[in-house]
């Protein structure tokens, strides 16, 4: 009985001293909880306090970012408008690149047809300027040829004329001599105002030709008269040629051209008519003829 008190004694002070611990430790710990309990909580309305700033913040950038989705919708619909615009002009361009290469095509077409005409036309022009060449050389042959035909003709022309009249004037000269032999006047001579035959001292012409006197001269110091006329050797005249000046039917003058240009001629007075003055705008023939 005393022992089992005695240990009930230690049982208890065993059990004191331990609750003695627990409560230590109890009261220890309860300070600890309590600090972490309020610091938990400062956390936490420090926590709500920033996720109220934070929803504020966020309520403002909502708001911002709707503003801004309007604003982009707004600029979407305006590049909408503009893709739409850009579209058809690409649209158009795309046309007009089509037009483009077809016209160019048809271009290049109508320059192949164009080279292929010149090219032709070149090959022709060239053929014509060969046969050209060649009928110009021709000609020039011919004319060279006709030129000295032509020469020989009137030279042979002039000797048959010159033949003729130096046969014309030696039958004259017999006529005269002979009536002088038969005792009968003799044939008229320029100092009676008649028309004289050629003398024989030039050439007649070969075609007939007219034209008229332009000036007349006479020469102080050997007392020749000089006749300046409008004919020249385009109308065939020639050095030597013979020619006759008339006003209306009447005989004045006969010529012997001593110089001759294409367009007029300087004459020298053989023959003159009694009582007759040449005058400029005196009829000038190759041949007379009576009126």
């Amino acid at each position: 009985m005393h022992l089992m008190t005695k240990l009930l004694v230690a049982l208890a002070a065993v059990l004191c001293v331990a609750l003695s611990t627990l409560t230590m430790a109890y009261a220890v710990n309860a300070d600890r909880i309590v600090k972490e309990w309020r610091s938990e909580r400062a956390a936490r309305e420090a926590a709500e306090e920033m996720m109220k700033g934070l929803q504020q913040e966020r309520a403002g950038q909502t708001q911002v970012l709707e503003l801004r989705i309007q604003s982009l919708r707004g600029e979407m619909g305006g590049m909408a408008v503009s893709l739409n615009d850009a579209q058809r002009r690409a649209n158009v361009a795309e046309t007009d690149r089509a037009t483009a290469h077809r016209e160019l095509a048809s271009a290049r077409n109508e320059s192949t047809t164009a080279i292929n005409l010149a090219t032709g036309l070149k090959a022709i022009t060239e053929r014509q300027f060969a046969d050209l060449t060649e009928m110009r050389k021709s000609d020039l042959r011919m004319r060279e040829v006709v030129r000295q035909l032509t020469d020989r003709l009137n030279d042979s022309e002039s000797r048959a004329l010159v033949l003729t009249g130096t046969v014309r004037s030696l039958r004259e000269t017999i006529a005269d001599l002979q009536s002088r032999i038969d005792g009968r006047p003799g044939v008229a001579t320029a100092s009676t105002g008649a028309r004289p035959a050629d003398t024989g001292d030039g050439v007649a012409a070969i075609n007939f030709f007219a034209g008229r006197v332009d000036e007349v001269a006479r020469e102080a110091a050997t007392g020749t008269t000089l006749v300046r006329v409008n004919v020249g050797t385009n109308d065939s005249v020639q050095p030597d040629t013979i020619l006759y000046v008339q006003r209306g039917p009447v005989w004045i003058a006969n010529l012997r051209v001593i110089q001759t240009d294409l367009n007029f001629s300087v004459a020298q007075v053989t023959s003159l008519a009694s009582g007759q003055t040449i005058q400029a705008g005196d009829v000038v023939q190759s041949r007379l003829i009576s009126q």
